[in-house]
């Protein structure tokens, strides 16, 4: 286990927080349909959904993601740090806008869940 992935233990407490929602709302599906790879094993949308979560998590290096791994049953399965890596670098510019646009498209549709439940972006209290 590299440095940071030990002084990561201490954060994973909180790793499901983003995750889930990302699931929930679609980020993670809309990923996947974007760098879409028939045929592999590691979903890319998922592998950047556990990349994600692991720098949520004080993660400083790719292979951080092994404490997603070594905790399957709170996380389910994760992406190994070879299939983030690969994730990774395969985003090219087309891919990067479609990336964008699943970005563009998710923060609509979380403005319009809001307003619905709210009416309006509920006031926040600011000093």
């Amino acid at each position: 286990m590299s440095r940071s992935a030990a002084t990561m233990w201490s954060g994973t407490a909180g790793a499901w927080m983003p995750r889930m929602p990302a699931d929930a709302t679609g980020l993670t599906a809309g990923l996947s349909a974007a760098l879409p790879r028939p045929g592999v094993t590691h979903d890319r949308g998922a592998a950047l959904r556990d990349v994600a979560v692991m720098i949520a998590g004080a993660g400083r290096d790719i292979c951080d993601v092994v404490v997603l791994r070594e905790q399957d049953p709170v996380f389910g399965p994760a992406a190994p740090a070879a299939a983030a890596r690969r994730s990774l670098n395969e985003i090219d510019g087309p891919a990067l806008a479609r990336v964008m646009m699943v970005g563009s498209t998710l923060r609509e549709r979380v403005w319009e869940w809001i307003g619905a439940r709210h009416g309006r972006i509920p006031p926040a209290p600011a000093c």
